[in-house]
Parts: structure tokens; sequence; C-alpha cells
């Protein structure tokens, strides 16, 4: 995708629990929903083709999309495509706060204390529940 001037990734500390538990991130906050759905990509090893040929394939399968994207790189961290840098690094941001809410989420639906994910006063599908056998 022409449009993509920056790729960025990251250990990010709140995300790293998404990716390490190779979780798609339930996208809960409002900010968030305007970067999509937060999928975990398969395993590979760090600096291999397969995983770039991983991350090609999901760009390719987001389409127009790829342009400003972030997906969860299993036991790796987050790749972020952008068209600046600035705008990576905002994303990140946004996504670290999505990252603890949905965390604190997850730990209060495993309570019982929320039926599901919430998001901008109402259910949403953010996750599929069976991943987090609840």
């Amino acid at each position: 995708n022409s449009k993509i001037r920056c790729v960025y990734h990251s250990h990010a500390e709140e995300s790293m629990f998404w990716a390490t538990s190779g979780l798609d991130m339930p996208n809960v906050t409002e900010v968030t929903e305007e970067v999509g759905p937060i999928r975990v990509l398969p395993y590979a090893p760090a600096t291999t083709k397969e995983l770039a040929d991983i991350v090609y394939k999901g760009l390719k399968e987001v389409g127009e999309a790829a342009k400003e994207h972030i997906f969860l790189l299993n036991s790796h961290g987050v790749l972020i495509t952008s068209e600046t840098l600035h705008h990576a690094t905002e994303i990140l941001e946004t996504i670290e706060w999505n990252a603890k809410i949905a965390y604190q989420q997850t730990i209060f639906i495993k309570l019982g204390l929320l039926d599901g994910y919430q998001s901008c006063g109402k259910a949403t599908d953010g996750m599929v529940k069976e991943s987090l056998h609840v």
C-alpha cells in the first residue's frame, strides 16, 4: 500500500498482555474504534520470512484500511502502519489505554460482574467470549 509511510513496532506494556496471550484485543474505547479490530496474528519467529509473510497477508486482508492499522504480533508486540510516525505513536497511546481497560473488563466478565464487553454505553462483541472461556 503506497499510502503506508511508517511501520512502527513496539513492545508496549499493556498491549503485550494481549499479544503474548495470543488473544485479539477487545476494542472497547470510543477512540480506538476508529482503528478497527485489534487482532493478533499467528506466531512466527522474529526477523523471519515467515513472520514477514504473515504480516503481508494480514495487510492484504484489511485492504485500504492498511494505511492506518494495528496488529498484535503474537509474542512480539504491536505493529502499526500509518502515514506518519506522529500518528503511529498516537495510535499506540490510545491502544495502550484500550488494552488496560479491556483487561480490566475481562476480569469483571470472569468475576460475573459484566455479561460481556461494554463500549459507548452498550454491549459490544469486542472479542469472541468463547476464546476467554467465559
